[in-house]
């Protein structure tokens, strides 16, 4: 049977109640499954008598809150449910008022509005257009329409984007609030969620304890690095394994032009028809778009990879600079890369060196403190990651890593 081990008797009894409608519709909650609370906190601990890789949590798509379904408002400082569809079943309805309450009755709301980086969006614009500048133009549109809206409206979007995940219904892709799921916090890595595919109607996830010496059970939420975590999820992932590179256009003399975006995401690729070079490189491939006529090459992002995939940057370049310069001999490709690698190394160290220095001399904002601290907390991390890349001493970047 389940374990609740919460400071709050009121949270235990809207855990009990989650677990009791995903099995009732068919789910799974394992019972040895612990479920703790303290504070804010919460953690859902699958302990040793279960099997690394087993099933701890199963829910059925009917159980799956979908954005549109509901409208949530905030009054007195609380999450309130103003309005439902009118095709949301009795049993998603006691489930979207049992996450509601143990939203409130653990301070999630403030919380949220004391780190959220709408904070910044509503209140320094300035800070938060710096940031973006590490990251695809497309997120500025995102920035515009939260900006455009009341700050309690957006804390309510902005909070829910953080908990919703996409699930298909058919040939509609729906933004979901996950029952009980909701609560694993994110790990680089964890393993991913199981979305429902085909005939199985059942949003899952296993058991993924990856901390040490700890039963905490994790899921990874995305290919993220400490900027993507921080601008997504409010926090800086210190356990990422890369740093996805800055946008940066390089004109390579005799090659080409090389364009990498820094795209959140990871597109689909089909394989069976992928070249050699390209095969196995798995989330760290992007989308590539090569034109030899006008010598001139699309990256949708360049990772900066660490020990566990040591190529895989070299990899995508070589084969990129290849398609845009298919006479290059192989000696002379090689040479490509490596120019080209010590460009983006480069600018991405003095992107995050600028960024620290701007953050010395900004002017801070009333009530965005926790935020100036994270993102000190985050250029520390994105360059401590960048002193792993597997190749960083045959790159003269001494200069730009001189401690203070």
């Amino acid at each position: 049977m389940v374990q609740f081990l919460c400071e709050n008797l009121e949270v235990e009894e809207a855990f009990r109640e989650l677990c009791q409608q995903i099995a009732k519709n068919g789910g799974l909650v394992h019972e040895d499954l612990i479920i703790q609370q303290q504070g804010r906190g919460i953690a859902i601990c699958a302990p040793e008598s279960i099997a690394e890789d087993e099933f701890i949590i199963k829910v059925h798509k009917s159980l799956l809150l979908k954005r549109p379904q509901f409208n949530i408002k905030i009054k007195d400082n609380q999450f309130v449910l103003s309005d439902f569809s009118q095709d949301v079943s009795a049993e998603q309805l006691d489930v979207m008022k049992c996450m509601l309450r143990i939203y409130n009755l653990t301070h999630k709301l403030e919380e949220h509005r004391d780190i959220s980086v709408l904070q910044l969006i509503h209140k320094d614009p300035e800070m938060i257009k710096m940031l973006l500048e590490a990251r695809d133009e497309a997120s500025m549109i995102l920035v515009d329409k939260m900006s455009s809206k009341d700050f309690d409206e957006a804390l309510v979007d902005g909070f829910l984007k953080t908990r919703y995940l996409g699930v298909k219904f058919g040939e509609q892709q729906e933004q979901c609030l996950m029952p009980l799921i909701d609560f694993l916090d994110h790990h680089t890595q964890a393993q991913s969620y199981n979305l429902p595919d085909g005939d199985d109607v059942f949003l899952a996830t296993v058991k993924s304890t990856v901390l040490l010496n700890s039963d905490v059970a994790m899921v990874r939420y995305g290919i993220m690095d400490a900027l993507d975590t921080l601008l997504n999820y409010n926090f800086v992932d210190s356990d990422a394994i890369f740093v996805r590179s800055v946008p940066l256009r390089i004109a390579m003399e005799g090659v080409g032009t090389v364009n990498v975006k820094s795209v959140l995401g990871v597109p689909r690729h089909d394989v069976s028809v992928l070249p050699d070079a390209l095969k196995g490189l798995g989330v760290y491939l992007p989308s590539i778009v090569a034109d030899s006529d006008n010598k001139r090459l699309d990256l949708g992002f360049l990772m900066i990879p660490q020990a566990g995939a040591p190529k895989s940057m070299r990899r995508i370049l070589a084969a990129g600079l290849g398609m845009i310069a298919p006479t290059a001999s192989p000696d002379q490709v090689f040479g490509y890369v490596t120019a080209l690698e010590k460009q983006v190394i480069r600018h991405n160290i003095i992107f995050y060196n600028d960024l620290r220095e701007k953050l010395d001399n900004h002017q801070r904002v009333a009530g965005c403190e926790v935020l100036y601290d994270r993102i000190y907390q985050m250029i520390d991390c994105q360059i401590g990651n960048i002193r792993k890349y597997p190749f960083i001493e045959t790159i003269d970047v001494s200069d730009l890593l001189n401690e203070k």
